[in-house]
This record gives structure tokens, sequence and C-alpha cells, in this order.
């Protein structure tokens, strides 16, 4: 065999070569994953669906915190929110929970603002942090 043939042959082995590498890195590379963002909560036809948040914590003595937070109806339905709030400090070492219940019932679309004491046990309230503290409602 001739030079110029042994490379012609040397190309075409290293060419296919590649066309398979790629041929198996293409049938065995899974599709990457779709970009999803976590799914938001929908509300279900005819039913209340709450969204709550806090907007402040301010301590009141040692053993008390007073929790500022919005409730708005986001559902299909006119319905009364029950919330529960818990607040704790970073360290976890104080706490607090306190189950409340709205005045009214809110209609679709509807927000509250509304203010409660939670007592707090533990270190004292004036560690207590919005960021470790969470309001709920159903």
């Amino acid at each position: 065999m001739k030079l110029h043939q042994r490379i012609g042959v040397a190309a075409a082995v290293v060419l296919g070569c590649v066309v398979i590498a790629a041929a198996i890195f293409i049938a065995v590379s899974p599709p990457p994953p779709p970009n999803i963002a976590e799914p938001t909560p929908s509300p279900k036809p005819g039913k209340a669906f709450f969204v709550a948040d806090i907007k402040a914590i301010e301590p009141n003595g040692d053993n008390y915190s007073r929790v500022s937070f919005t409730v708005t109806n986001t559902g299909q339905a006119t319905a009364r929110p029950e919330c529960l709030i818990k607040v704790s400090s970073p360290s976890g070492l104080s706490s607090g929970e306190n189950d409340v219940q709205a005045d009214h019932p809110l209609a679709p679309g509807q927000s509250v603002n509304s203010r409660t004491p939670i007592a707090v046990t533990g270190e004292s309230a004036k560690t207590i942090s919005i960021r470790n503290s969470e309001v709920t409602c159903t």
C-alpha cells in the first residue's frame, strides 16, 4: 500500500471513529431537563384559597411579639380564613405560635391586614426574626 493510500485509510478510520463516537454520545446523552418553575398552587373551582405573608414583627416586652400580616383570598368562593402563625429566632431558642381566625369572610380577591400578639418562649421576643417566621391560612 502506498503512503497516500495509508493516509486515506487512516483518515477514514479516524473520521469513522469520530462519527461513531458522536453517534454514541447523541444516543446515550439524556435530553436536558426542561426549565420548569416551581408550580404555584391554583385555586380549585368553587373553593377559597388563601395566600398570606408576614409584614412585620415587633417585640412587645420580653415574652410577646406583635405580628402584622396580610391574607388574600385568591380562590373562587367567599370564606373566613383560619391562620396559623409561627415565629422563631434564628437560633431556634425563642419561638411561639398562635391560631387566628378572621372576623369576617373574605370574598374572592379581597385582602385583609391583621395584627395579633404571640407569646414567645425561650430567650426573648426581641430575638424573633421575620425570616424565621411564617403564616399559613386555610
